[in-house]
């Protein structure tokens, strides 16, 4: 769950047929992870870790300041949320991600959280015969999609633009996680341990983990010193 303003009634409205198979293909696929299936709290806590992992790595590729990443319950009982710092953002002349914009580079990141828990841990399939539903832990997908609809709104495009829009976005944090997904190991991993990490301490692990670039604005605005390569 990316934290940020929540949008009505979204339902699967803008999630195309095509995206739809795919996360069903990727439902069927199980990985070696070793979860027992009677083991609910250990299992909602790694898919939670996943979904909110995705969220931040890839929010890190595009280019946003994470503020912090958790898989702790909030107040409204939500397990995990991945909220970007809009301050630091703007103070930085990074005005394009406000809630405001209707940025596509958001819906992306929606997405991320969605193919992170598919890749990693298979979604929850339901116990009945329909296999075109599959169901995700403490609301996450559903919740997503509602942020989805409402940037989609904001742009105030029509349905083909949307699904053009949706499309790209879909296949672009697939490309983003699948060059970086060691980052999402490792962030995962942290939230497993830790529940909770700052921005800052998420950007260093994940440039630890994929490498630190030339020049990033956030490595100032955060007060982050480069480590030394292995």
């Amino acid at each position: 769950m990316v934290v940020g303003k929540a949008g009505k009634g979204a339902g699967g409205v803008f999630l195309p047929i095509s995206i739809q198979e795919e996360l069903l293909e990727i439902s069927a696929f199980q990985l070696e992870r070793n979860v027992s299936a009677g083991d609910d709290y250990q299992g909602g806590r790694i898919l939670r870790a996943y979904h909110e992992a995705g969220h931040a790595l890839v929010g890190h590729v595009i280019g946003r300041c994470i503020e912090e990443v958790s898989i702790a319950k909030r107040y409204d009982g939500y397990g995990g949320y991945c909220r970007f710092n809009a301050f630091i953002e703007d103070a930085n002349a990074h005005p394009e991600w406000r809630d405001d914009v209707g940025n596509p580079d958001v819906v992306t990141i929606y997405y991320a959280g969605m193919l992170a828990t598919a890749y990693a841990c298979a979604p929850y399939a339901t116990s009945s015969e329909d296999e075109s539903r599959v169901e995700y832990p403490e609301g996450s997908e559903r919740d997503d999609r509602e942020h989805i609809h409402q940037i989609l709104t904001q742009i105030g495009t029509n349905e083909q633009q949307r699904n053009t829009i949706t499309d790209a976005s879909w296949k672009h944090a697939q490309k983003i996680l699948s060059e970086y997904w060691p980052a999402v190991d490792a962030l995962a991993t942290t939230l497993l341990k830790r529940e909770s990490l700052s921005g800052r301490a998420a950007h260093r692990l994940i440039w630890r983990t994929i490498g630190y670039p030339d020049a990033d604005w956030r490595l100032e605005a955060l007060n982050i010193q480069r480590e030394p390569g292995p």
